[in-house]
């Protein structure tokens, strides 16, 4: 079941929509939003079975569906009990990766009938539209040759190759996997890391240990993460109390930034700016007294000295 589908607000200016009568437009918003939608804009169901779920007659839900037909907004078999919104792709486009691999899973899925094929070309076209690797992983996912190792993105799959071959290696020589880690996630962490210290005067990182390896490992599972972290880096730069402008001369350091939550809270800017504008909140950093004590003094003297 799908978590939301988008509704635009153009709809209410659609000259079919405006068409529709009461029972037509709140039969179209079920549509739209019944708990068996799929990301292709295909589902089961009937009339029938539309009628029984909000309790209408037989009648009423067969007439606010032909209505719905008869304006082109929908296709239906109803010998196959399958439903189709032709335009729903167009205001629910797939938005990573994930979502393109599915579309072809999720077209298997539907009943097998004349309609499913002709909305399968119709996704198929729409994918081809998309451009660039979302494309290639929604075509190839709807033609059926879709494969895992394929479909991933390359940092996902640079990832995933190499904790293959750590755990080959270190099965091999009887190894620990995480004290023997290394590999292009950590080396590509520490260039980067030490790279954003030295310009901005953090605590720079002599090499990957353990406990660091373990927690980027954690931390590369986490998709907003691994796609944040460089950002964060370049937006911590902008922090005074970060590269030392505190009173115990606390500096950013690598155990520091792999902590879960460190890349959301620079992202948020909840460790201020160059201009010392932006006081980290107490409530986002409980776990650093220092930092705490040092926003509270901060917010205290902005308000006795406000701009």
């Amino acid at each position: 079941m799908r978590d939301f589908s988008k509704v635009s607000p153009r709809i209410w200016l659609d000259y079919r929509f405006r068409g529709l009568s009461e029972d037509g437009k709140l039969t179209f918003f079920w549509m739209l939003s019944n708990p068996g939608q799929t990301s292709v804009g295909a589902f089961r169901g009937s009339s029938g079975s539309y009628a029984a779920e909000i309790a209408w007659p037989l009648e009423r839900a067969e007439a606010a569906f032909l209505e719905i037909e008869a304006a082109g907004m929908i296709e239906r078999d109803d010998a196959a009990c399958l439903v189709v919104i032709p335009k729903f792709l167009k205001h629910n486009p797939p938005t990573g990766p994930n979502c393109a691999i599915a579309l072809g899973k999720i077209l298997r899925n539907l009943p097998e009938c004349k309609l499913r094929e002709q909305h399968q070309t119709r996704v198929l076209e729409f994918a081809k539209s998309l451009g660039g690797k979302l494309a290639d992983y929604a075509i190839s996912s709807i033609e059926g040759t879709h494969s895992v190792a394929k479909a991933l993105p390359s940092a996902c799959q640079g990832v995933a190759n190499w904790e293959k071959s750590r755990k080959v290696e270190n099965k091999n020589r009887g190894g620990n996997p995480v004290a023997n880690a290394s590999g292009p996630p950590s080396n590509e962490f520490l260039e980067q890391w030490n790279r954003h210290a030295k310009m901005n005067g953090w605590t720079p990182a002599q090499a990957m240990t353990v406990s660091r390896t373990k927690a980027l490992r954690v931390r590369l599972q986490d998709p907003v993460w691994r796609d944040s972290w460089k950002e964060a880096l370049v937006q911590g730069g902008t922090s005074a109390f970060l590269r030392g402008e505190n009173e115990r001369g606390w500096k950013a350091d690598a155990e520091w930034f792999l902590r879960p939550d460190t890349v959301t809270k620079i992202i948020e800017g909840k460790y201020g700016s160059k201009d010392g504008g932006g006081a980290p909140m107490a409530d986002a950093v409980t776990d650093d007294p220092e930092l705490v004590a040092w926003a509270a003094r901060l917010r205290e003297a902005q308000h006795e000295n406000p701009v």
